[in-house]
């Protein structure tokens, strides 16, 4: 029995007979077609561009003149100059299309930062001005033991905690808002 093992291969050949085996020069593909013209004979041809975008190019036929050759092909070079126009045409306008598009949001979203940073400013401006009397009443709301009541009652607890709590909130807002207002001034200044 033999050591080697069977790997479905086929057997090699030679570099030489692999050489002969292929051809010299591959077949071409036929992309010539007939199609008279009204400056050329019947026996023009014309082979198509193979992005479809350009006009047929013109092949000179065996019997054509080269005058009436040079007519088509001179015709055939402003028709593919015509293509390219329109297509440099209909990119330009494209690529207007797209800034103005994106100009637009651009501006849409400026516009829309500005509203909101003006809201923003009002709120800040509404909340500072009535801070002091807010603070106010919420300190009035938190217990204060005194000598005649020491402990609060559940309802005075539950009072001066919910008064703690949005007393803090307010500070914290405040402080988040100064800080706002700080980077937006910064930012401003920047620009």
């Amino acid at each position: 029995m033999s050591t080697e093992q069977d790997t479905g291969a086929l057997p090699r050949r030679c570099a030489r007979i692999a050489i002969r085996a292929r051809p010299a020069v591959p077949p071409r593909p036929k992309k010539l077609s007939r199609r008279a013209t009204p400056a050329a004979s019947s026996t023009a041809l014309t082979v198509q561009d193979a992005t479809g975008d350009h006009p047929a190019y013109p092949v000179r036929g065996a019997n054509e003149p080269a005058a009436d050759y040079r007519g088509r092909l001179l015709a055939f070079t402003e028709a593919v100059a015509a293509v390219e126009a329109r297509k440099e045409t209909a990119e330009a306008e494209r690529q207007r299309l797209a800034n103005e598009a994106a100009a637009e949001a651009q501006r849409k979203t400026e516009t829309d930062a500005e509203t909101r940073d003006r809201r923003n400013a009002s709120s800040t401006e509404s909340l500072i001005a009535s801070e002091h009397q807010w603070t106010t009443v919420l300190q009035g709301m938190i217990f204060v033991p005194t000598e005649t009541q020491a402990e609060p009652t559940q309802a005075e607890a539950e009072r001066s905690n919910l008064a703690t709590v949005m007393l803090n909130v307010m500070r914290g807002v405040m402080w988040n808002n100064k800080l706002l207002q700080a980077h937006l001034h910064a930012e401003r200044q920047q620009r």
